[in-house]
């Protein structure tokens, strides 16, 4: 008999992550997130590693549920950005060894949330990466694709 891993398991409001890939999805994901979460997801690396967040699938309730990426912990990281609404985030490296990941969903509308996936890069500052045949540039520590417009 076959059974299906994703059939017997469910996204789970937050965690701790010390893999150096993993994936993170909403609670819900492939459904709608319930109503008033606030979850924490935090990846922990070996120090001298950055994380590469890559956004699969985005969909929250514009302004009022939003994902947050924080380098270092949740209570005293800087944030590097929010996410809410329709848009598909571009990709993300943090420079830091230690990223966490919040999310906030108020009372009302529900949406199906997100798929991100990471990964692991023993980089520096300035440094380069692939990604889906294209070149990202690190610009502080938000990733734009070479070419587009700051």
């Amino acid at each position: 008999m076959v059974f299906s891993s994703w059939s017997l398991w469910r996204p789970q409001c937050g965690g701790s992550m010390t893999d150096f890939s993993g994936v993170i999805l909403s609670p819900g994901f492939a459904g709608n997130y319930q109503s008033s979460l606030d979850c924490s997801w935090r990846v922990r690396l070996p120090i001298g590693f950055g994380i590469h967040l890559q956004f699969l699938n985005f969909s929250t309730e514009p302004v009022h549920d939003y994902l947050e990426v924080r380098s270092g912990n949740l209570e005293t990281g800087t944030v590097i950005d929010r996410f809410s609404g329709p848009a598909v985030p571009d990709a993300l490296f943090s420079t830091t060894h230690e990223t966490t990941l919040f999310f906030h969903s108020d009372y009302s509308q529900n949406k199906p949330g997100f798929h991100v996936v990471y990964q692991g890069e023993g980089r520096g500052p300035g440094a380069l990466c692939q990604s889906s045949g294209r070149s990202i540039r690190q610009l502080g520590v938000r990733l734009q694709t070479a070419g587009d417009e700051e």
